[in-house]
């Protein structure tokens, strides 16, 4: 018998939210052998001044809490575990670009995220809902 998923991308930002879809993606992953994929891409906004600082910030704490993600998939038995990420737009980054180069057959997210921007011009995970090629569970 097949299993019904073999890579599941999951959508994460560090919020309370995303850890529940980590959770989800876990149990699924272990039910199904299927190698985990964390995602987190942060919106590139004009900060006008900015040297950088915010920039490198972003991506330090980013890196901080998908290494914790990992290491939360793995201690509770995900073999396979991988982090991605990216500066850029996170809907069509995940929904399209990341889900084809890791052949996800799931997307995980949660529904709503801590980017305050994205819920007033409509949220990531409505995006990826509307645009991904493959099954998707969002995670209230």
């Amino acid at each position: 018998m097949s299993n019904t998923y073999k890579n599941i991308l999951v959508a994460v930002d560090g919020s309370e939210t995303s850890k529940k879809a980590l959770d989800k993606a876990i149990r699924i992953a272990k039910n199904e052998g299927a190698a985990i994929h964390l995602i987190h891409v942060v919106e590139q906004y004009p900060y006008p001044g900015d040297t950088g600082a915010l920039r490198r910030e972003a991506e330090r704490l980013a890196h901080a809490f998908l290494k914790e993600f990992k290491e939360i998939a793995i201690s509770n038995g995900v073999a396979q575990v991988e982090t991605i990420f990216e500066f850029g737009h996170p809907r069509s980054l995940i929904s399209k670009k990341h889900a084809r180069l890791v052949e996800a057959d799931l997307i995980v997210c949660g529904a709503t995220g801590t980017n305050f921007i994205q819920q007033l011009i409509g949220s990531v995970s409505e995006y990826i809902v509307r645009t991904a090629k493959c099954d998707v569970l969002v995670v209230r």
